[in-house]
């Protein structure tokens, strides 16, 4: 049906696509017009028309003109339109379609006259069958009327569209199946299609009716990998070519059930003690409602799958035991599950825990020895840091054991003494990760050890000792008596028995003081016996003297004098205090006492009387005797010492006098003399001039005495009493003070100088005496001066003179000064060396001081000065020449050289003049000649030579030379020669060491006198010792694997880098390299034919490489592989079969193609009974097979080595099969019948046989 879209004056369209089918016709002439491909306008024109795929369709839109007068109304007329198909055909196979586009359905639709038109749209979308160019041809025409004008032939016109191919249908498949799929949530899901033409894939996913989700984007792969799938899910799959993008649905989509995964847990403990079970408990983390769970042990499944979680394994026996829990998340136990494993280390300990004692009794009170340790265990998983806890335990008789809780942890144990009888073990326990095994006792322990204990008395031990504490010199008297229990006693000094070694029953005990020393320690033993015997208790004490060390003395003058108060009593020497010294704490106190007569000493008061010393304050008037008690208190005990006892007697004073000038010149000696006493002691102005010392001399003298100083004596007489005679005061007159001057700085001259003296002061009435050395002079001498040149031809001055003057006053009063005078002066020659002549530019050798004066003062310094000249010039310093000899640098113009040589004393330089000090002069002639110039070589790398070969050392390369010398170690090894090469000999070679020094002289061409030379350190690249090679097996056969390949380490010079390289060759090719042989020895592989050896041995020293070849070693391979072997049981006749009955004798034959091998056979495996070259062999000839008793059995095996003459060997064996009968003995009820009788039945059991 036609429905008309929109009429205008110029066009129609219709609206509806529908196949063009032609009926009717129009009534009257039309001109219609469809003849160019613009009339189709869908689909569009372009240079390449409308493609699509073939599951696709196309629609079909054209427009119709018409060009006649007369309007084209399709309610009275149709208009036919045809298709027709080339390159392809529609979807039914037809090539052909036709539609008839009217008016009817109510709709009149006209297509106005005079070039107005109609828009067609087929009815259908057009779909083909085929890929392809398809060409569409299109044909309208007028139903029931005439075509005007051209008539039908601008009715037609086509188009092509491509229609592009769809990938086949992809069949969707995944790794758990396909259709309906049923997964663990999780689960890896890889999803695939059939491999078809397609070249992209979609992969898509549906849930529950929601849109389609992509699940991936185009790929080139044909399978998607995803663990992200929900329940319910529908996968499908599009294929595609790039190509036009056509695609295809896939068939069989999959549809997914997830069920939720289980996650599953298991707990337990992860160490076991041995022989534990452990208990594991499962659970589902996730929650899942009913949960089954699969216990295993290792792989064995020890609970099959149950709602129960908990399972408690078997004891634990070995270590590394593993449990593991499968959990389904179902009661079926099937699809999804989870697995959890637990290893559990096993705890455990290894060997025996034994433990003993020294003691079996034990005394009371006595604290029993240290249990010794004897065995222990050891953790079985020490090396993980298992370790082993121990718990002392003990018990009374009648009790259990309890553990002992301090220092009871350790491997041994010390217990405290015993009240009662006591048995003791240790437990034992290996401790792992934090796990004790402490399950079992009886596994634990050690064996019991039981302590029996005895009672012992109870000592009291009573003294003298106040407070433990005796005075020195007084007896210990001890006392036992008191003690309880005892029945013997035995007394002890610092561990030694007093006064015998045997106990008595004597309690008591005096030890004389003589033997006591502070700190003895003092014990009484009790022993409940009387015997001494048995168990004892001891009390000690540690005794203490309260004693004074050393005398106690005191002095004083015995006599005083009349009016005097008495000395005061000194202390000589004091008694230490020992028990104060070593920090005990006795107190030092001190009383003097004092007595007139024979009455008793009485106490001084104090604080006078108690102090170390005592002076009297009283005059005394008649004799009194003095003495000191020092007291020592220790401990509350008060000990003594007295004093000597001085006495004191009063004696008259004597009369003192005193002699002297009392007028005196300064510093002159002025002399005292006294008399009156004894003893004397002088005072100058009031103070002692013996610092209070008296002495028997009576005289005394001063130099130094002043104006009216005052000068006394003390005289002492016989008994000790003084007087002070009248005072001497001395009127003194005044000296000169002599002064000498030389005139010259720092009184140094040098020699031959002589310098005018000047004495001071100078003052009217004074005269001047001029000395030197002592000897006076009166030449020269004018008042107060001294000219020393006046004297010059007599005097002899030395390098050190004492110049002096005296000067008097007139009055007897004088005074000397003095300097000293120096003289600074050189002895000896100054003279140089030599001279020489050099090339010009050259160096010349050093001058050296032939003659080198001495300085005459010990402390003057000698300075040098070199100087030089050219020709017509004056002399000048050379800077820097100030040694004894001097080393010239190099000139080019003949020089003159001298030498000044000074003498330095202070800062006087001496002699003054150039003149003085200068020595010869020397010349040194420039020739004209220029100095050659060296160029020198070994030819070796880095001047290493390899030891033993030859070396040419090379100055050809040198110019300006006439003549060379070569020197080794600054020995001359060839002389003067025009030769510029040097080759040394094998002589000169073979002594050649490291670091040699090689060096050439280069002589001028016109002469000797200017060479140069030029040095190489030679290095010797050399090897220590031998490079001998050896193996033990010289011959193998081919195939086997020869002996190993020895040679000894081989050192190099000094930083020199040794390297092996093992070589090889055949007797047809030379040495070749042996891959991966650098090492010192070598094992060869397999030979195939005889081999010769040799080892390199490469010593690098910078850079440069010498190799030296070893020994060569020559392997010979044998050929003898795969010999004809032959071994057989023979019997006279040839070869037998390997069966043999029971008794036979058996004889067995080994042949070999190779003559003149040698066959070792044995049995079983066991040693060689037999070799020989025949290959015959009998074992029933050998032990034990040829004893009465014994014989081949079934299964003996006989094996033969076959070694042939090449030493290859062979091995093949025989194994017997015996066939054996085993009788038993016949049986009947009666051996004897009487005549005539029936005998009774004969039975033989059946026999048995290894055969049939």
């Amino acid at each position: 049906m036609i429905k008309r879209l929109l009429t205008s004056q110029k066009y129609l369209v219709l609206g509806v696509l529908l196949m063009l089918s032609f009926s009717d016709s129009f009534a009257q002439d039309v001109q219609l017009r469809f003849n160019a491909r613009g009339f189709i306008t869908t689909p569009s024109s372009g240079s390449s028309d409308e493609q699509f795929c073939t599951s696709a369709t196309s629609n079909l839109r054209f427009v119709i003109s018409n060009d006649g007068t007369v309007p084209v109304t399709l309610t009275a007329t149709s208009v036919i339109v045809t298709l027709t198909v080339s390159g392809n055909t529609f979807l039914d196979g037809s090539t052909v379609a036709t539609n008839v586009f009217d008016g009817s359905g109510g709709n009149p639709v006209t297509i106005p006259a005079t070039g107005s038109s109609g828009i067609f749209t087929w009815p259908s979308a057009l779909q083909f069958a085929n890929s392809g160019v398809t060409t569409v041809a299109v044909s309208v025409a007028a139903s029931g009327t005439t075509e005007g004008g051209a008539g039908f032939a601008d009715n037609s016109t086509s188009y092509q569209i491509t229609v592009l191919p769809n990938p086949v249908t992809p069949v969707l498949t995944s790794n758990f199946g396909t259709g309906t799929i049923n997964i663990c949530q999780g689960d890896t899901v890889v999803f695939s299609t059939t491999v078809d033409s397609a070249e992209e894939y979609e992969f898509w996913r549906t849930n529950l009716g929601q849109p389609p989700v992509l699940l991936s984007p185009k790929q080139f792969s044909n399978s998607l990998s995803t663990n992200g799938l929900n329940d319910g899910d529908v996968i499908t799959v599009v294929s595609y070519f790039t190509t036009g993008n056509c695609g295809r649905n896939g068939t069989s989509p999959i549809t997914v059930n997830v069920f939720s995964a289980p996650n599953g847990s298991i707990a337990s403990n992860t160490v076991a003690c041995y022989g534990d079970t452990v208990t594991f408990t499962a659970s589902d983390l996730n929650g899942n409602l009913n949960p089954l769970f699969e216990f295993y042990e290792g792989t064995n499944l020890v609970q099959a799958s149950s709602t129960t979680s908990v399972y408690t394994s078997n004891p634990v026996l070995a270590d590394n035991f593993s449990v593991t829990v499968r959990t389904w998340n179902s009661a079926t136990a099937t699809l999804c599950y989870d697995e959890d494993t637990i290893n559990i280390r096993l705890n455990s300990v290894t060997g025996t825990n034994q433990i003993s004692n020294t003691a079996t009794a034990v005394c009371a009170d006595v604290a029993p020895p240290k249990f010794n340790s004897d065995q222990v265990f050891t953790p079985e998983r020490f090396a993980e840091g298992a370790t082993l806890v121990h718990q002392w335990q003990s018990r009374e008789i009648g009790g259990t054991f309890g553990d002992i809780s301090i220092a009871a942890t350790n491997t041994f144990y010390t217990p405290s003494a015993l009240t009662t009888t006591t048995a003791f073990r240790r437990l034992s326990y290996a401790k792992f990760l934090g796990v004790q095994c402490t399950t079992s006792v009886a596994s634990a322990t050690s064996n019991i050890v039981t302590l029996t204990f005895v009672p012992s008395p109870s000592p009291n031990l009573t003294s003298n000792a106040t407070n433990l504490t005796l005075c020195i010199g007084d007896d210990l008297v001890l006392d036992g008596s008191s003690s309880t229990g005892a029945s013997s006693y035995q007394f002890y000094k610092n561990a030694t028995p007093v006064p015998s070694f045997n106990p008595t029953s004597t309690s008591t005990l005096t030890i004389g003081s003589a033997t006591l020393l502070d700190g003895d320690i003092i014990t009484l033993r009790t022993y409940a016996d009387a015997s001494g015997t048995g168990c004892f208790l001891e009390v000690s004490f540690t005794l203490r003297i309260n004693s004074l060390t050393g005398a106690n003395t005191i002095g004083s003058s015995v006599n005083d004098c009349f009016g005097d108060v008495p000395d005061p009593l000194t202390s000589i020497s004091t008694p230490t205090i020992d028990r104060f010294l070593d920090g005990s704490g006795a107190v030092l106190s001190y009383q003097w006492e004092t007595r007139t007569g024979t009455d008793p000493f009485g106490e001084i008061a104090s604080p006078a009387g108690r102090n170390e010393t005592y002076t009297p304050t009283a005059i005394v008037s008649t004799t009194r005797v003095f003495r000191r008690k020092i007291i020592s208190t220790f401990n509350g005990l008060e000990c003594t010492s007295f004093s000597n006892e001085i006495s004191i007697t009063v004696d008259p004073a004597p009369t003192a006098n005193l002699v002297s000038v009392n007028t005196a010149c300064v510093s002159d000696t002025v002399l005292f003399t006294a008399s009156g006493g004894d003893l004397y002691e002088f005072f100058r102005n009031g103070i002692s001039v013996s610092a209070g010392v008296t002495t028997a001399t009576n005289t005394i003298t001063f130099s130094d005495l002043i104006n009216l100083e005052r000068v006394n004596v003390e005289v002492t007489d016989s008994a000790g009493c003084k007087a002070l005679s009248d005072t001497v005061t001395m009127t003194m007159l005044t000296v000169p003070a002599a002064a000498i001057s030389s005139g010259v700085a720092l009184d140094i001259v040098c020699s031959g100088e002589y310098p005018t003296f000047t004495a001071g002061p100078v003052v009217a009435g004074y005269t001047y005496e001029f000395f030197v050395n002592n000897s006076p002079q009166t030449t020269g001498v004018s008042g107060n001066s001294f000219d020393s040149n006046a004297v010059s031809n007599t005097m002899v001055l030395g390098t050190s003179n004492i110049i002096s003057v005296r000067v008097s006053n007139g009055a007897s009063c004088t005074d000397t000064a003095s300097l000293t005078l120096f003289v600074n002066s050189l002895t000896g020659a100054n003279s140089i060396s030599a001279s020489q002549t050099v090339c010009a530019g050259g160096t010349p050798l050093q001058l050296i001081g032939l003659s080198n004066p001495t300085a005459d003062s010990a402390v003057a310094t000698i300075g040098y000065q070199w100087q030089n000249r050219e020709t017509g010039t004056t002399f000048n310093d050379i800077n820097g020449a100030t040694s004894a000899d001097y080393s010239p640098t190099a000139i080019g113009t003949t020089t003159f050289y001298r030498r000044l040589v000074y003498a330095g004393l202070n800062t006087i330089v001496c002699p003054g003049s150039e003149a003085i000090a200068t020595s010869n002069v020397v010349t040194v002639t420039v020739d004209t000649n220029a100095v050659p110039v060296i160029g020198f070589t070994s030819g070796l790398p880095s001047n290493v030579l390899c030891k033993g070969s030859s070396v040419t050392f090379d100055a050809s390369a040198t110019t300006g030379a006439a003549s060379f010398t070569f020197y080794i170690q600054n020995i001359e090894i060839r002389g003067l020669s025009a030769v510029n090469t040097y080759t040394p000999p094998p002589a000169v070679l073979g002594a050649l060491n490291d670091f040699d020094v090689i060096r050439v002289r280069a002589n001028s061409s016109v002469g000797t006198s200017c060479y140069a030379e030029q040095s190489i350190v030679l290095r010797i690249n050399e090897q220590s010792n031998n490079n001998n090679i050896a193996t033990s097996q010289a011959t193998v056969c081919l195939g086997s694997l020869p002996a190993l390949l020895t040679g000894p380490v081989v050192t190099g010079s000094s930083t020199a880098v040794i390297s092996y390289q093992w070589q090889s060759k055949t007797s047809t090719s030379t040495f070749i390299d042996i891959d991966f042989a650098a090492a010192q020895n070598f094992q060869p592989s397999a030979l195939v034919t005889t081999t010769v050896f040799r080892r390199n041995v490469i010593s690098t020293l910078l850079s440069a490489t010498c190799i030296e070849s070893s020994n060569l070693v020559t392997i010979t391979g044998v050929d003898e592989a795969n010999p004809t072997i032959s071994f057989q049981r023979v019997g006279p006749l040839g070869p037998i079969p390997l069966t043999f009955c029971t008794g036979d004798s058996i004889s067995v034959q080994a042949t070999s193609s190779l003559t003149g091998s040698s066959y070792a056979f044995s049995v079983n495996g066991g040693a060689v009974l037999l070799t020989n070259t025949t290959g015959v062999f009998t074992p029933t000839n050998f032990a034990p097979w040829n004893l009465p008793l014994g014989s081949m059995a079934s299964g003996d095996t006989i094996d033969v080595l076959i070694t042939s003459p090449g030493g290859c060997s062979v091995t093949s064996s025989l194994t017997l099969t015996e066939n054996r009968i085993t009788a038993l003995a016949l049986t009947t009820t009666a051996t004897t019948i009487c005549i005539g009788d029936l005998p009774p039945v004969l039975r033989a059991p059946v026999s048995t046989s290894s055969g049939t």
